[in-house]
């Protein structure tokens, strides 16, 4: 628990450099569209296509950072993974030591956490469904 408390307090860093990144990059439109000011439509339509594209790369490193696959996602893969194979070793060792065919997780989504490969019916359920 301790090592996962860790690896999270590793990740806010990250976390909290990127939406900083993130907060300058969102600046507010120039304050002639605001007031409604009247420009020639050339310029306009220059300013219009300048924040078009302004929005375009804030999206852009929003999902390089943040979304799946992102800077952030890579590193909270990177601590947290560890860990969690550590969890399932013990689980399966547990399972195997004391001859559980399966370990339910106990929460309300009940998932499960292991199952003997010997219980694995996926196969034949595919082969039933290709008849």
């Amino acid at each position: 628990v301790i090592t996962l408390y860790e690896n999270f307090k590793k990740i806010l860093p990250y976390s909290q450099k990127y939406s900083k990144n993130v907060k300058v990059r969102k600046t507010k439109p120039p304050l002639f569209f605001e007031k409604g000011f009247e420009l020639p439509e050339d310029i306009k339509n220059d300013k219009e296509l300048e924040i078009s594209n302004l929005q375009d790369e804030l999206r852009a490193y929003q999902t390089k950072k943040f979304g799946v696959g992102g800077d952030l996602f890579k590193k909270r893969k990177e601590l947290i993974q560890p860990i969690q194979r550590k969890v399932f070793k013990a689980i399966e060792s547990l399972a195997k030591d004391n001859n559980y065919s399966f370990v339910l997780d106990k929460s309300k989504n009940s998932n499960i956490l292991y199952a003997d490969p010997k219980y694995d019916k996926s196969d034949a359920i595919i082969r039933k469904l290709k008849k």
